[in-house]
């Protein structure tokens, strides 16, 4: 996937597990950076860049809190081991 299986990144695909977060590491941040993507054009909402929005008929909003939660847990930050779980699974169907 784009960011690597463990969140380490990739050529041109950010880290996400180490503290610098280009959109902001809080969960209210990543839940938005998931749920309008970061493009540029498809809504007001979005940012500038490559990745897909995962909201509007991808992900459920429960699947979109829980990749957030999936991806708080790489860097220690999660409060939901549940979320985590289910996250996991949809991080690894879909990113």
């Amino acid at each position: 996937g784009c960011h690597g299986a463990g969140g380490q990144g990739a050529l041109g695909f950010p880290n996400l597990v180490d503290d610098d977060w280009i959109w902001g590491g809080t969960h209210e941040a990543i839940l938005h950076t998931i749920r309008h993507g970061i493009r540029a054009g498809e809504s007001d909402e979005e940012r500038v860049g490559m990745m897909p929005s995962f909201g509007g008929g991808v992900l459920n909003t429960g699947q979109i809190n829980d990749v957030a939660e999936f991806v708080l847990a790489w860097s220690g930050r999660s409060t939901d081991a549940a979320a985590v779980e289910r996250g996991k699974a949809v991080y690894a169907e879909n990113c």
